[in-house]
């Protein structure tokens, strides 16, 4: 006894089998086509990317902090 399920993922209007993800006559999932699942919802962690490749001193600021603390650490 399975499940069957059909995904959305990355903020699409429609359903993934609309936009075709899926191969070719395949409607829905089974268990035998899920490959992991989640374990944590973190929102916004890519944001940190966008905003160091956007404002140099975001970034420099960011390194800044980050060597601080790898040269004030005890290990």
């Amino acid at each position: 006894m399975g499940f069957e399920v059909v995904t959305k993922g990355d903020n699409n209007q429609g359903d993934d089998k609309s936009g075709g993800i899926y191969p070719q006559g395949l409607s829905w999932l089974n268990a035998r086509h899920i490959m992991g699942r989640v374990v944590a919802y973190v929102p916004y962690v890519g944001m940190m990317t966008i905003w160091m490749n956007e404002t140099v001193a975001f970034k420099v600021a960011l390194l800044g902090v980050l060597g601080f603390l790898v040269l004030t650490t005890k290990e």
